[in-house]
């Protein structure tokens, strides 16, 4: 066990078992953080017909582009209505993910050992296989389109046929989160310029296909829908809005403390995989890896100026696990490294797998869970009433009120003869029946 080339198949048991952990208990674990509005959102769009002006509790929604939806709308097709429709989507491209980077460190390296190596770095960072990894948010399905065509940019310099093929993921990103999908594309293709001191790949005929599939496609979605002016102003509002906070040394040492953080356990490991590379005298900085790392620190830098780390970094991840899991396959060739990254791998697996066994089932169970003070309502509210919801500060329990009726939840403002009212004195739920 002391050489990456003779461990291919235990890399690729742990990459199986990791995935594997991911799924106990993800169909009964309650919604959390933003789930519970983008599967709202979804269900109202598939309840109304209208699939170019997300609502939210019946309000015009313009916050986020409808991608996403139409994707959960997709699965709700495989799986119904409920905790695993969105997280049916995020897994699967959490799966893509995980084959693109593999693909792509295969394409620079040619050596199956590290592109398995990648494929599980990316999967085990701690902000994939506890949080977004699983989760019914945008975030990983962001993930793999940015990632994609990032990939994608850097192959075109020597094969600009595939330009047209970045700017086609790109459109398609801008269609999930908005204008960060433009700001990861013009940095990374302005980071791989730089390195070559040669603009003329940027103006090429296949370059400006790629802008123009870039552009059309949020184009031609926004003057589809019916307040176009309005989306637009929204979406420029949502993505400056996070450049507008005061900032201090303790404000950038929080944000890198949380980027270690998130990163955990690779962080950690990548700091003694380097220290042990550095004493042995086999430390180095290839071009492949450098080039990484200028794409890599471009696209940070408008984030550690905003101090917007955590999920926002996550499309970057597999940059990350291409530089790490190429000093890792140097570093396993020395025993003491190659043990402690394999320790490291069970322990991590199985602490997942015990988070979604245990800790999924308490979570859900909880009083206090949306998941449990929605049934206890929902149980007191008459068969065949109409229910409105005014609690938007406790939008869980209002999006499964609508998951157990079967009808959207909206503000009483949008069904004036609800009989039922999910309202929230001093944030506390409970029913008002009239």
């Amino acid at each position: 066990m002391h050489t990456l080339s003779l461990s291919k198949g235990l890399v690729f048991l742990f990459f199986v078992l990791a995935f594997l952990s991911l799924l106990p208990n993800l169909n009964t674990y309650a919604l959390r953080n933003e789930e519970s509005r983008r599967l709202e959102i979804a269900f109202e769009m598939y309840s109304s017909g209208n699939y170019m002006q997300p609502t939210f509790m019946g309000e015009l929604y313009f916050n986020k582009p409808p991608l996403f939806n139409w994707l959960i709308i997709f699965a709700s097709n495989l799986v119904g209505w409920g905790e695993l429709t969105p997280r049916v989507v995020s897994v699967f491209f959490l799966f893509l993910t995980c084959l693109s980077t593999g693909f792509f460190t295969y394409y620079l390296f040619r050596k199956l050992d590290l592109s398995l190596l990648a494929s599980l770095v990316f999967l085990t960072f701690g902000n994939v296989l506890f949080f977004y990894g699983y989760l019914g948010e945008i975030d990983m399905t962001f993930t793999f389109f940015v990632s994609a065509f990032i990939f994608i940019l850097y192959v075109s310099l020597d094969k600009p046929y595939l330009f047209p093929l970045a700017g086609f993921l790109g459109g398609l990103s801008f269609l999930l989160k908005g204008f960060p999908a433009f700001g990861f594309f013009f940095l990374t293709l302005f980071s791989l310029l730089l390195q070559r001191k040669d603009l003329r790949p940027a103006i090429s005929l296949w370059s400006f296909s790629a802008y123009f599939l870039l552009f059309v496609i949020p184009f031609l979605w926004l003057f589809a829908t019916p307040y176009p002016t309005k989306y637009l102003t929204a979406l420029i509002s949502e993505s400056s809005s996070r450049f507008e906070a005061q900032r201090s040394l303790l404000h950038y040492a929080s944000f890198f403390l949380i980027f270690f953080k998130d990163l955990l356990p690779h962080s950690l490991l990548l700091l003694v995989a380097l220290i042990t590379l550095f004493k042995k005298k086999e430390l180095s900085l290839p071009h492949t890896i450098s080039s990484l790392l200028y794409v890599l620190f471009f696209n940070l830098l408008p984030y550690l100026i905003a101090l917007s780390g955590g999920r926002y970094l996550l499309p970057l991840y597999p940059i990350m696990a291409v530089v790490v899991s190429y000093y890792y396959q140097i570093a396993l060739e020395k025993g003491r490294f190659a043990k402690l990254f394999y320790v490291s791998m069970v322990f991590v697996i199985f602490l997942r797998l015990a988070y979604g066994l245990f800790y999924f089932p308490y979570y859900s169970s909880r009083d206090e869970s949306e998941k449990v003070i929605a049934y206890k309502l929902y149980k007191a509210i008459p068969s065949s009433t109409e229910v409105a919801c005014e609690c938007p500060q406790r939008h869980g329990v209002c999006a499964y009120i609508s998951l157990m009726t079967g009808k959207p939840t909206k503000r009483i403002i949008y069904v004036p003869n609800a009989k039922a009212v999910i309202v929230c004195p001093e944030g506390k739920p409970s029913l008002l029946l009239r």
